[in-house]
């Protein structure tokens, strides 16, 4: 957010305006409009909204809608701001956000729905990798024979040891995508990951977000033996709600939910009737 009337400001207001200038077959109304709109952009402090724009400033949210709807040459507005105000070495980006998430079925478009994070990755931190090829050493490659014999692997740890027997092979990130069903994302991030940190780094598996585990497997045992032994005295048998508050007495518990105790007796198959 800009402040009004800094030299920021001032400078774009004043781009702006000769942005739109340069636009022909605008009226005067609809140059005020345009005027105001942009300049009231760079200032808002919340959301981009007709709503809000209406609220801070004069028009309403009924004219805003109106003035939008009628079309207005973004491209020629924009590259004049660019070619005025920038140098000639340039970088293109875009925010694909807005494109509707049909999947691979989407006409024309190849697309998946990636984070801000990712974009990023993709855009400038695996530059310096995208031409590098990857050649598996014997000793990278036995490692890789031992990982796939060694227990149970999920289907991820298997797409990464194929994405780099593949990688070794030479094939391309388009082969790999097709025969492994993966995104360019995920064979970008394997390749990268062997190449700054090596084979055992590029096959592990990244922790994920989420709420760590607060009830552990003996908190699950010592409640399903509670269940399965003697009720208080008064009371014929356990109920999830006399269980729950017995076991809210004992210390590390106290803040144990009610459904959290029944799940938690599901899991470990003890009938309560």
């Amino acid at each position: 957010m800009l402040i009004q009337n800094s030299n920021a400001f001032n400078k774009i207001r004043g781009l702006v305006g000769a942005s739109l200038r340069n636009i022909e077959n605008i009226s005067k109304p609809r140059f005020e409009f345009l005027s105001t709109i942009f300049e009231e952009w760079f200032a808002l402090p919340v959301r981009y909204t007709m709503l809000n724009l209406s609220r801070f400033g004069k028009y309403s949210e009924k004219s805003v809608r109106l003035h939008f709807e009628k079309f207005f040459d973004f491209v020629q507005f924009n590259r004049h701001i660019i070619e005025s105000s920038c140098g000639k070495k340039l970088i293109a980006a875009f925010d694909p956000s807005y494109i509707p998430k049909s999947g691979k079925h989407t006409p024309g478009l190849v697309w998946r729905q990636i984070n801000y994070e990712t974009l990023l990755y993709i855009c400038v931190g695996s530059n310096r990798n995208k031409m590098a090829t990857i050649k598996l050493s014997d000793s990278d490659l036995t490692y890789l024979e031992s990982f796939k014999n060694s227990g149970k692997k999920s289907l991820r740890e298997f797409n990464r040891v194929n994405i780099l027997l593949l990688l070794n092979k030479g094939k391309k990130n388009s082969e790999i995508e097709e025969f492994l069903d993966v995104d360019r994302v995920t064979i970008w991030r394997v390749k990268n990951k062997y190449l700054e940190r090596g084979i055992k780094e590029a096959l592990a598996e990244e922790e994920r977000p989420g709420q760590p585990v607060r009830y552990t497997t003996d908190h699950q045992a010592e409640l399903a033996a509670m269940a399965c032994g003697p009720c208080p005295q008064g009371r014929r048998r356990w109920t999830v709600r006399l269980l729950t508050k017995e076991v809210q007495k004992k210390s590390g518990l106290e803040g144990i939910s009610r459904e959290t105790i029944r799940l938690s007796l599901k899991k470990t198959n003890v009938n309560l009737g």
